[in-house]
């Protein structure tokens, strides 16, 4: 039996509300699974399967439980959020912005959820096994009790030995069945076909080759793919590639910096027009300002090389927090529900990272090999 007591405030009511809608929709989504036949050859070998399982993740000490799993609580709830997306919409119908990239965070207070530690590097290790990207990165006490734990699959701006810019933006994601090839190909191929999907992505490829025309040689700035999919191992993205020449000043080699500062935020984190809608973005997000979180890690060559990514799909351990933003393009075709689903589905590969590094730290911390442990599954 759980029990809730709700403030007297309309506030404490709300959340009480939300909570119970979220609960009832979790287990309405249990999957009924039937029950294996001890004496079934296959079943056997089922259920020793699931006693390694059991052994593996849930034996415990019998003199102490494991703590419960760790619950991420989103900075806005999710009335909140599918407000914000309304808002956003409203925006863009009075025409002050076209395409508005809204985020939201989700944190969970290590402390107050298990009694181990979360290790930054072994969380990194956890995401580039079961989440690997190409513009992964890891800053290890970056500050203060700081580390970041970045699994990008997007590249912000790459300037190569003769000058060439690259930028490759992603605007469009689609979840994966990696269960069923079939149907995971039709979810490839649903996602570029989307019109809401093309309309995003080409509002920012557009947006990306004005940014580059500020730096780039006249008549060097062209779309290399357009809407390609490119698969990773949770989502199917929307991809483009958009490349130009950077312009050299007499003498000199052309300048990153410059570069950087023509494109910089990318613009699949802001949306466009780019700066009346990062106005907008700071209204709508001023509860909590993102950080790191769609900025860039990456390195500038004194050649004049560089390879920047976009800061997505991205843990933040500071203290005893870890934060991890997520979100999505909101045009007038977007629907609170669907954009909402969307922004989990990107932060669920980060978060279940940190739930299987916690859980298996919580293992060890309670002596999962000691004599005469038993069962908790």
């Amino acid at each position: 039996l759980v029990s809730l007591t709700a403030d007297a405030d309309a506030d404490g009511v709300e959340e009480v509300r939300e909570w119970m809608e979220a609960t009832m929709e979790s287990l309405s989504n249990i999957p009924v699974v039937a029950a294996i036949p001890e004496n079934d050859n296959a079943g056997a070998v089922e259920h020793e399967r699931i006693r390694q399982l059991r052994n593996h993740r849930n034996v415990v000490d019998q003199s102490s439980q494991l703590q419960p799993l760790p619950k991420f609580k989103a900075n806005r709830s999710r009335n909140a959020y599918e407000r914000n997306i309304e808002q956003c919409r409203e925006y863009i119908l009075n025409g002050e912005s076209y395409e508005i990239c809204l985020t939201n965070h989700l944190t969970l207070d290590i402390a107050a959820a298990t009694a181990t530690k979360l290790d930054p590097y072994r969380l990194y290790q956890e995401l580039r096994s079961n989440n690997p990207a190409p513009f992964s990165a890891f800053l290890n006490n970056f500050g203060p009790d700081l580390s970041v734990c970045c699994s990008s699959p997007e590249r912000f701006l790459n300037i190569d030995q003769e000058h060439w810019m690259e930028s490759k933006p992603i605007k469009g994601t689609a979840r994966r069945d990696v269960a069923d090839p079939a149907e995971d190909a039709k979810l490839a191929h649903e996602l570029q076909q989307c019109p809401k999907n093309r309309a995003e992505n080409l509002m920012i490829v557009d947006l990306v080759r004005n940014d580059f025309g500020q730096v780039c040689d006249v008549g060097s700035v062209h779309v290399s793919k357009l809407m390609h999919v490119e698969t990773f191992a949770t989502v199917h993205q929307l991809v483009s590639t958009i490349r130009g020449h950077l312009t050299a000043k007499s003498g000199t080699i052309p300048s990153p910096v410059s570069a950087i500062r023509a494109c910089f935020p990318g613009g699949s984190m802001t949306g466009a027009p780019k700066w009346r809608t990062l106005d907008i973005i700071d209204g709508l997000e001023e509860q909590q300002k993102r950080g790191v979180y769609s900025g860039s890690i990456g390195y500038l060559s004194p050649n004049g090389c560089m390879d920047l990514n976009i800061v997505i799909r991205t843990a933040v351990i500071c203290k005893n927090q870890v934060s991890v933003g997520a979100g999505g393009a909101i045009t007038m075709l977007s629907v609170g529900k669907d954009e909402y689903e969307e922004m989990m589905l990107k932060g669920s590969a980060i978060i279940k990272a940190v739930t299987n590094v916690l859980d298996d730290e919580n293992v060890n911390v309670h002596g999962a090999n000691k004599a005469g442990a038993t069962s908790n599954l």
